[in-house]
């Protein structure tokens, strides 16, 4: 009887043990980690609080993140937020779901800047704040952010202006997506601002884009652009060359409304329709 009830709590010690390093087997005999929640509590501005960040020099990828959702609860902040030369994130195993409640605001799901890398593979950015938000935002030669598979499911607030894919100061940003996992971009503003779903401004900024299966924007009062290529940007397919490849763009405003409007380098294949609507009083509709 002495050594049936030491084997098992010797089996109980170990189970214990298995428990606190956060770690279960299944049936099948595969270890898995336990899935983690990261919120964050905003600060004053988006380039200085995040979920996961990187400085200058540091490097993070998904062997020292395991958050499969941030949630940003108030102020500003990005979920994540690269900043930097050599400052470098990769989650190419599968990103985070990176939201925001309506008590936040100037919030930016990606935030890369100053020379600083992110590569994002899946995920989801879900934003609805009350004062600006954009899903990715790239800033300053060298920045570059690619990502794959990831769905911008929601970019809204009730003011300000919003952007689904932003860069500006000779940043690229890279969306490509499979084809049987298509990227959807869709932005809102649903009070008083202004919304865009691709924004592309100063020379030598790129947005390329591959196998995106819809642009959705809605400016209830205000202006709405489906995308918008400034001051001799450009937007592609991810080659650099080739056309990017849409197969729907829908822009709702109450003000103005343009599906394509370019003062860059636009080139885009539309597999589907392309549809501009005007719903109050404002100055005009382009298509393209």
């Amino acid at each position: 009887m002495g050594k049936i009830r030491a084997r098992r709590m010797l089996k109980t010690q170990v189970l214990c043990s298995l428990l606190t390093a956060g770690i279960f087997t299944m049936m099948m005999g595969t270890s898995q980690a336990w899935a983690k929640d990261k919120l964050v509590t905003g600060g004053t501005r988006t380039s200085t609080t995040g979920g996961i960040v990187a400085s200058a020099g540091e490097t993070i990828n998904d062997a020292n993140q395991d958050y499969n959702t941030i949630t940003i609860s108030s102020g500003s902040a990005s979920g994540i937020l690269a900043t930097g030369a050599g400052a470098v994130i990769n989650l190419s195993t599968m990103a985070p779901a990176i939201t925001a409640t309506t008590s936040a605001s100037s919030v930016d799901g990606i935030h890369a800047e100053g020379g600083a890398s992110i590569t994002v593979f899946g995920g989801s950015i879900d934003i609805n704040v009350t004062n600006g938000a954009t899903g990715v935002y790239a800033t300053g030669t060298g920045t570059t952010v690619t990502l794959s598979d990831l769905a911008l499911d929601k970019i809204a607030s009730s003011n300000g202006t919003n952007y689904g894919l932003y860069a500006t100061k000779g940043a690229t940003v890279i969306y490509k997506n499979s084809t049987t996992n298509k990227g959807i971009i869709n932005v809102k503003t649903t009070a008083n601002g202004t919304a865009y779903g691709v924004y592309a401004q100063r020379t030598g900024s790129k947005i390329e884009l591959d196998n995106v299966a819809s642009v959705t924007v809605n400016s209830n009062t205000n202006t709405a652009s489906g995308i918008y290529v400034y001051n001799g940007s450009a937007v592609t397919g991810t080659d650099g060359t080739s056309p990017a490849t849409i197969d729907r763009l829908d822009v709702t405003g109450g003000q103005e409304v343009a599906g394509l409007d370019n003062y860059g380098t636009l080139n885009v294949k539309m597999n589907g329709p392309l549809n501009a609507t005007l719903t109050g009083n404002g100055s005009g509709v382009i298509g393209i």
